[in-house]
């Protein structure tokens, strides 16, 4: 690696950026619900290089640890933006550890003007061979922003765990746009019905596309941890600056020595938060041992703290708090949503445990 992005002086440039074009919520929904949220500034967060920032050099991207790339999360999750970020880089990062011999698709891919998605949701889609065909049959849910991709990464059931890689619109796919109450954010499902593709799209098999799998599944764990950082700092303080101007018996409330304790104790599990993700980032970029269990474990309890300090930024505001157009209601409905994409919080906890429990009686 040449050269280091210097992680203040990113989330310096990114946070001019974001400030001055982001959105906090999706446009009226048109075509069915599925649409881009400012494709003007998407086309800015390609220009920036932010799409390849992690993918190696030799493959036209900038080589940059993940860590790098956290803090692009955390500043997207700090305005609640709606661009498919996230599963753009986590689907593109996916197909480059596959191989990523199709050149042409990387390039358009950093360029913007491609996005691949990993269908990493609730489901399975088993595959069966006919010949040169192999044939791809069930459903998968709640994938975000699968709906705007160009490509779709899909885990697969041929009798081995396995990855294959179907352009859209394709035969037999479909994409449906479900609702939900998080208005900064797009889910999908995505169903195949007997959806023919050549065996040469089944890009890796076996141990391989396992340990792909498992890669991927941290980088979103990792990159709903940064998002829910980037959150809770943003909807703290705008809700430490409304209490300051909010009066109750003629003097602001913050003033209120139990509102004070209150603070002060989300500031601190904020902190631990922060803690945590960044370790498991760096354990992640530089592949340490324990890698996959911490950034689970930074996930849920990242994930925790962002409910909890937007729950209490809503009694804070008080009655303006509870109206559905307040940004108060924003975070809140994207923290919950967070917690329920590829799984359960119940769920996470179920696969981190071992690894926990073994470390702990090592």
């Amino acid at each position: 690696m040449e050269f280091l992005i210097q992680q203040d002086e990113l989330r310096d440039s990114a946070r001019r950026v974001l400030d001055r074009k982001a959105s906090r919520r999706l446009p009226a929904a048109q075509d069915g619900g599925v649409q881009w949220s400012d494709p003007g500034l998407w086309r800015t967060i390609a220009d920036l290089g932010w799409l390849g920032i992690a993918v190696p050099e030799v493959m036209g991207g900038l080589g940059q640890p993940f860590y790098v790339l956290a803090t692009l999360y955390q500043e997207l999750g700090r305005v609640l933006s709606a661009q498919p970020f996230s599963s753009a880089t986590i689907g593109l990062g996916a197909f480059v550890r596959c191989g990523g011999t199709a050149s042409v698709l990387v390039d358009q891919a950093i360029a913007g003007d491609s996005v691949i998605v990993l269908t990493s949701g609730l489901g399975t889609v088993g595959a069966s061979v006919a010949g040169t065909k192999t044939v791809l049959s069930g459903t998968v849910r709640t994938v975000p922003d699968a709906g705007i991709a160009t490509h779709l990464l899909v885990p697969i059931d041929c009798g081995e765990p396995a990855l294959a890689l179907v352009g859209l619109p394709h035969p037999g796919v479909s994409v449906v746009h479900q609702s939900t109450w998080d208005q900064t954010r797009q889910v999908f499902d995505v169903a195949f019905a007997d959806a023919e593709i050549d065996s040469a799209a089944v890009l890796v098999r076996g141990d391989a596309a396992t340990s792909l799998l498992d890669h991927a599944a941290a980088q979103l764990d990792l990159a709903l941890a940064c998002d829910a950082i980037g959150g809770s700092d943003a909807i703290f303080a705008e809700t430490l600056d409304y209490m300051g101007i909010r009066q109750q018996f003629g003097r602001p409330i913050a003033s209120f020595q139990a509102l004070k304790h209150r603070c002060a104790d989300l500031k601190m599990a904020m902190e631990a938060s922060r803690s945590l993700t960044e370790a498991a980032c760096r354990a992640f970029s530089d592949d340490c041992d324990g890698w996959r269990a911490a950034a689970a474990c930074s996930r849920l309890y990242a994930g925790s703290v962002y409910r909890t300090v937007t729950e209490e930024a809503v009694q804070f505001h008080g009655g303006i708090g509870f109206t559905w157009e307040h940004d108060c209601h924003l975070f809140l409905k994207r923290a919950r949503l967070s917690e329920v994409i590829a799984g359960s919080s119940e769920q996470r906890k179920d696969q981190v445990a071992p690894a926990l429990f073994r470390a702990a009686y090592a």
